[in-house]
């Protein structure tokens, strides 16, 4: 029974350590100036993901829709798949 005790001890001795460890780390890399790098976004890029998302959505709701027989669309005809891949291509293009 003691040595149970014991080792249960030295289990909260260790991971008390690893803790502190993982502390100072952290606290040495907050000072470090390659940490402190900020990294600037194009918000260009970012409204036309944005957009993308939203013309994505919309096809997907219109597709829904179409299965569901609650609309007239068919969105297998040729512009709404021009529509589709046009609002995919510009979320995967660099820009």
């Amino acid at each position: 029974m003691a040595a149970r005790i014991r080792s249960r001890w030295q289990r909260a001795r260790c991971v008390e350590a690893t803790m502190q460890s993982h502390a100072r780390k952290s606290l040495s890399t907050q000072n470090d100036p390659a940490s402190l790098r900020t990294t600037t976004r194009l918000w260009e890029i970012d409204v036309a993901r944005g957009i993308a998302v939203v013309l994505m959505i919309f096809f997907h709701l219109m597709w829904n829709l179409q299965f569901l027989g609650l609309s007239d669309v068919n969105v297998f005809s040729a512009p709404w798949q021009a529509f589709a891949r046009g609002s995919v291509a510009s979320a995967a293009s660099p820009s």
